[in-house]
């Protein structure tokens, strides 16, 4: 099978990548607004502190939450995403790289 890859910046900060078809937003800051009007299988935060929205909850379409290495160990999520998707959270600076079939 060969990977498709397709790479769309939405803004300076925020990309989708389309693979396997599966859409993976990749930013520094998570809204409301953002989730909602592309609906990514995957969410990958990225920065040293990725800015979240205090009420922001993640909807059933998202699979998988990444936290990523260079994000700061004093970081901590909104109790809200916490805890709907405890189960889906990674954070690859404590439990390693992510291996997800797409």
């Amino acid at each position: 099978m060969q990977l498709k890859l397709k790479t769309k910046s939405l803004q300076d900060r925020c990309s989708i990548i389309q693979v396997g078809g599966r859409d993976i937003l990749i930013t520094d800051f998570l809204n409301r607004n953002l989730v909602n009007n592309f609906r990514p299988d995957m969410v990958l935060l990225t920065g040293i502190y990725p800015k979240t929205e205090k009420e922001i909850s993640l909807p059933g379409s998202v699979k998988f939450l990444i936290i990523s290495s260079e994000v700061s160990s004093s970081y901590r999520l909104p109790d809200r995403i916490y805890n709907s998707k405890a189960d889906t959270v990674h954070f690859v600076r404590k439990s390693g790289a992510l291996r997800v079939q797409l």
